[in-house]
């Protein structure tokens, strides 16, 4: 399965129980084949409310594998606070652009070690490897390349303070490879964050980050070329500058849109998994029962 492969289709925002009526026949007995959570027995023809006979695990907890409000729920409420803490972290970085001196260069050191452990967070794999075929490959990416790419905050430090030239040129070398690492990082953590949205059931926020996924990636990759220009070629001629200029504006103006539809599909995913976490608690009480409201 490839890093950047596209999440599964939206589906409307429906309960977990209604998601799982193709699965219950009127009988409340499984009607297709279903795979136990734990140990991987065939469910079908139990009832709802029954255990796996080989390893005791509830069936109810078996349903509809990839949702969310079926999973573990302190999984489910780990990733959501990841995905509050990424959404705290855009916000709260936003004013630390505007600071000067120690005070602006601390606060985005803490802002982006927050984002380094938002990200860690809401990449946490989920405990019955459910999804790792089909997106374990992006999870992973993105729970290490976006750590690595935040390095470029301190290293651009180094390279503000240092007095030796090599090591000037080193901090230089590693500044681009880690900004083009945070690049990557961050298109693959969006993309994660849309299959994240799509367990959920709803379509909110699996918009919003597909909308953001592509700005993303069309905004960024004119900066980058233009850097890469100012770079080698140094000075430009008047008509190649304005030209630079005016694609600039477009991608800066495109980029600072996306920010905010990324931003808001963060928001609306974090919410998502706080309901699908409240779900989760229901149906896995800790007593070990398998009962909720309406079920069983």
């Amino acid at each position: 399965m490839s890093v950047m492969s596209s999440p599964p289709d939206v589906q409307e925002s429906v309960s977990p129980l209604a998601r799982a009526a193709d699965e219950v026949g009127p009988d409340g007995k499984i009607q297709v084949d279903l795979p136990c959570r734990q140990c991987g027995y065939n469910l079908r023809s139990l009832a709802r409310d029954a255990r796996c006979p080989e390893c005791g695990f509830p069936v109810i907890r078996c349903l509809r594998r990839d949702d969310l409000g079926y999973g573990d729920p302190r999984y489910v409420a780990r990733v959501a606070l990841g995905a509050y803490l990424l959404w705290g972290t855009s916000v709260a970085a936003l004013p630390t652009l505007f600071l000067l001196g120690a005070y602006g260069t601390g606060a985005r050191l803490a802002a982006y070690a927050l984002a380094a452990v938002a990200a860690w967070l809401v990449t946490t794999p989920d405990p019955s490897g459910i999804g790792e075929t089909e997106y374990g490959p992006t999870r992973r990416a993105a729970r290490t390349l976006v750590p690595i790419g935040l390095l470029a905050a301190p290293l651009s430090i180094v390279y503000r303070t240092t007095a030796s030239d090599a090591v000037m040129s080193i901090a230089r070398l590693l500044i681009v490879c880690t900004w083009a690492i945070a690049f990557v990082g961050v298109l693959v953590l969006v993309r994660y964050l849309q299959c994240l949205a799509i367990r959920t059931g709803g379509t909110t926020a699996a918009r919003e980050l597909a909308r953001s996924f592509r700005g993303i990636a069309l905004c960024v990759l004119p900066l980058a070329v233009i850097y890469f220009l100012k770079v080698r070629y140094g000075t430009l001629g008047s008509h190649a500058a304005m030209v630079v200029a005016v694609v600039a504006s477009i991608a800066i103006m495109g980029l600072m849109f996306t920010v905010v539809s990324t931003m808001a599909g963060t928001w609306a995913l974090a919410r998502e998994l706080r309901a699908e976490a409240a779900i989760a608690r229901q149906l896995w009480p800790p007593e070990g029962g398998a009962k909720r409201d309406g079920v069983g």
